[in-house]
């Protein structure tokens, strides 16, 4: 038998010049290494049998140290462990170009390793809790996945002061580039050395928790289902934001524009307007406007005096003094449950004063937008305040974040599903990539439609804004129908999503576990599954089409084609009637499996995006009708139920492809998660790996080589292409192969889709066109359009 010996272990740290605009992977000034030295006995929590070095850009041996690190690490005799390495990574392939091939390959072997997604990994399979950790006492901690805050967990270390301070070395060491480490200052060279020491302790500490927890292979050593994966797919996010999105800065300043008068307070109709504030010192000059809730006599001013002289607050906002007694009257109006914060320590250590229980303490009334857009559709003031509220979002919080000419996106690459999540940086131009505003309707002062406003315009491939000013042309779309314009593009945007992704997986998930899917069957046959559901709610409920169709009522997919041909029928009101209960069926295909009951899937109907009104009366006869056109889905939930851990109310799964552990489930996260969002986020990583890979390394000998993927949004991918027609097209419909063979590794039994289209200005309803030479063309709105006019 051959003893498994698995690779050394060295930790790894750079430090870098600040980051910024242009600069998202700055130069290297140093990077240090830890290792375990020969001294007998374990690694102790000081550091002892640790040793560290450091090598700067005044040293003669920092790049073929680099170097023999990242290809004996590919050729698998040498295992690296970072904290956030996709950073130290990124860096590194902008140092050292040539060495981006030999990086793919020490993540193909898992090579490398990632403290940071480790204790994540960790954390989701002992209690599932990614938000907050359990204390002896307990009560609750927030989770600290920076190095300080895991050495602070795992070592007792306290190192806040060196990263935090304002004179730390941690933001300056672009001082000391190009100075041989021997002459750095003290505190310098200690921190850099202490970043990799702190990695290395922090590895070992998790080895043995993870060992505590029966994390452990056939070979005794310790195995995190999914880690290396994670890294991998962390290093192609970290690529896409080292590359940005460019910005049509002319088009954002329209939208500021469109935002600002549709504002203004003259145009609210339920909301009612005072002119003056009672606290105003100059009540006949000021211009202050004051909200008011119908009803309620507390005032909420939108502008502030101009002069100056007022002391009235200016947030356009309801005050919670106002908004908590309308929103608790309505919920009982209505017979909904209000929903309660978890009280504060601060509540509880009063509740204790008086002598009351803590744990009897209730929470203040939740007031979160998930909260107010399931009850806003029950009263015109709280549904237009919600509108404002949206509105007011894109001026704080969109449109800002658009500062710059370029908009780098990061990413957070594991939240408890599985799946990705975006968030914006405030040391440059960023965004949140995967949560971008959707396309929102305007409307005047009587409510009519007046046009609409889509942030994704603002998107662009570079080069596009400047043709688009050149030629005084109202939208990067409008570029498309002028010859002269379109000569001048270089690069188009490429957009490419999975098909149904979603009913995908849960047509897989149930294939697996009960030899059986509807769902499956028909996506496999080429049918909409939400025209299916629609077809089956109209033969419940809409008479005339039930006596129509009377004679095969029992036959589902005939009910399904005959439902089908009303889309494209002469008469507007066939179309009319296929549309409403087609849209009827998305709320019912997307709530119901993930677990909702009747009371909450009433307000997940009513918000964004589906805007559906049902009673509960409907909602249960929608629930009954969604079981019989889906009978595996009774399967399903008994299925979970069995999963139900003894001693405790949560769930507990794994994710059938790639076996990433998530525990301590509640009930809708379990129903959700194992089957719609944890399968499909795996297939879509795996896609990221792949497509991103093609485009970066060259020993994959791709013709995406050069070409780059700007974003990643859950199922989409979107890119920037450059090149003739031939090699746009050639390249567009290659990610899209890469794409579809990456999902049938997760998904085998389901037919995958995913077709590209190329535009000039980021938009979700772009769609495939190609030219009279079957070549992809350039999609505008006005495609669509005529489609649907057709």
């Amino acid at each position: 038998m051959v003893d498994f010996a698995p690779p050394p272990i060295l930790a790894w740290d750079t430090e870098t010049h600040r980051f910024g605009p242009d600069r998202i992977a700055p130069p290297i000034v140093c990077a240090s290494w830890a290792e375990l030295c020969s001294a007998q006995g374990p690694p102790q929590p000081d550091g002892a049998f640790v040793e560290t070095t450091l090598s700067s850009t005044g040293d003669h041996d920092l790049d073929d140290r680099l170097r023999t690190m990242t290809l004996e690490a590919a050729a698998g005799r040498l295992r690296i462990v970072g904290h956030n390495v996709a950073y130290d990574l990124s860096v590194l392939v902008a140092r050292h170009p040539d060495l981006m091939s030999a990086v793919f390959e020490a993540l193909e072997r898992e090579a490398i390793f990632d403290t940071m997604i480790r204790e994540k990994l960790l954390d989701l399979a002992i209690d599932g809790d990614l938000e907050f950790m359990r204390l002896p006492d307990g009560s609750a901690k927030a989770r600290d996945y920076s190095l300080a805050g895991l050495e602070a967990l795992y070592l007792g270390r306290d190192r806040s002061a060196d990263k935090d301070q304002e004179d730390a070395w941690r933001a300056n060491y672009e001082m000391l580039d190009g100075t041989p480490s021997k002459d750095w200052p003290e505190r310098a060279r200690a921190y850099a050395e202490q970043d990799a020491e702190g990695t290395l302790l922090v590895w070992l500490a998790q080895e043995q928790r993870a060992r505590e927890a029966g994390l452990v292979n056939e070979h005794g050593e310790v195995e995190i289902p999914t880690q290396g994966f994670q890294v991998g797919v962390h290093f192609c996010l970290r690529l896409m934001e080292c590359w940005g999105l460019a910005i049509d800065e002319a088009r954002r300043d329209e939208i500021a524009a469109q935002l600002k008068e549709e504002l203004r307070p003259e145009r609210m109709r339920h909301l009612l307007i005072k002119r003056h504030s009672e606290t105003c010192q100059n009540p006949d000059s000021c211009k202050c406007l004051s909200i008011l809730l119908p009803g309620k006599g507390d005032k909420v001013h939108v502008e502030g005096c101009p002069k100056g002289r007022c002391k009235c607050p200016r947030k356009d906002k309801i005050s919670r003094k106002t908004l908590i007694p309308f929103v608790e009257d309505l919920c009982r109006r209505h017979d909904i449950p209000i929903k309660k914060n978890e009280p504060t320590e601060t509540m509880k250590a009063k509740a204790e004063e008086k002598g009351l229980d803590p744990d009897d303490v209730e929470g203040s009334t939740c007031l979160d937008k998930n909260v107010l857009q399931e009850i806003a559709h029950l009263d015109p003031a709280l549904e237009e305040y919600q509108y404002r509220e949206y509105l007011k979002k894109l001026v704080t919080t969109e449109i800002p974040r658009m500062s710059g000419p370029v908009v780098y996106p990061r990413y957070n690459v594991l939240v408890a599903t599985g799946r990705t999540s975006s968030f914006a940086d405030d040391e440059y131009p960023s965004a949140n990539i995967q949560n971008v505003s959707a396309v929102k309707k305007l409307k005047d002062e009587h409510g009519n439609e007046t046009g609409e406003i889509n942030i994704r315009e603002c998107y662009v491939p570079r080069g596009v804004a400047a043709i688009r000013r050149h030629f005084r042309l109202a939208s990067a779309h409008h570029i498309v129908h002028h010859p002269e314009a379109r000569k001048r593009v270089k690069r188009v945007l490429c957009s490419i999503d999975f098909a149904a992704l979603e009913f995908c997986a849960m047509g897989q998930v149930c294939y697996d576990l009960f030899g059986y899917s509807v769902m499956r069957d028909l996506i496999n046959a080429g049918k909409d599954p939400h025209a299916y559901l629609g077809s089956q709610i109209a033969l419940a409920q809409h008479e005339e089409f039930s006596a129509a169709v009377a004679d095969f009522a029992h036959d589902a997919e005939a009910v399904y084609e005959a439902f089908k041909r009303c889309e494209h029928h002469e008469e507007k009101e066939l179309r009319d009637f296929y549309k409403t209960y087609r849209k009827l069926a998305k709320p019912v295909g997307f709530g119901f499996p993930g677990g909702l009951g009747i009371k909450k899937f009433v307000g997940f109907a009513a918000a964004h995006p589906y805007y559906v009104r049902v009673t509960e009366e409907q909602a249960k006869a929608l629930k009954e009708i969604w079981f019989r056109a889906y009978p595996e889905m009774a399967d399903y939930f008994r299925w979970v139920e069995a999963q139900k851990h003894r001693d405790a109310d949560t769930y507990y799964y794994t994710t059938p492809a790639f076996g990433m552990i998530r525990n301590g489930c509640t009930y809708t996260a379990m129903c959700n998660g194992r089957l719609l969002q944890s399968p499909a986020a795996e297939g879509a990583k795996l896609a990221v790996w792949q497509v991103v890979r093609a485009c970066y390394d060259p020993s994959q000998g791709s013709l995406l080589l050069g070409q780059k993927v700007l974003a990643f949004i859950h199922d989409e991918l979107l890119l920037e292409l450059s090149g003739t027609r031939q090699e746009i097209h050639d390249a567009a419909h290659e990610a899209a192969r890469l794409m579809v063979e990456a999902m049938k590794v997760v998904l085998p039994d389901v037919k995958i889709t995913a077709k590209p289209a190329i535009m000039l200005a980021w938009s979700k309803a772009a769609e495939p066109v190609y030219g009279p030479d079957g070549l992809l063309d350039l999609w505008a709105p006005e495609e669509t359009a005529a489609r649907q006019a057709a």
